[in-house]
């Protein structure tokens, strides 16, 4: 295994992870999104949030096993 790689591929992975809840933060604590969205949009960000932060956990104890 090429842990340099593997970090790296984490890395990025959890850079995208980071840019997507900001974006479902950014969404929902917008008045104006909320007020407008249809309620399965504002239910689908609200649902993937928690899968995004069980994900970042995942791959920071995964990063952590390879340090």
């Amino acid at each position: 295994i090429d842990f340099a790689a593997e970090r790296a591929r984490l890395n990025k992975e959890l850079e995208k992870i980071a840019k997507d809840m900001a974006g479902i933060d950014a969404r929902l604590n917008n008045p104006s999104f909320v007020a407008k969205a249809p309620p399965e949009v504002l239910d689908e960000s609200r649902e993937r949030k928690p899968g995004l932060q069980a994900m970042k956990a995942k791959l920071g104890e995964a990063l952590k096993r390879l340090a």
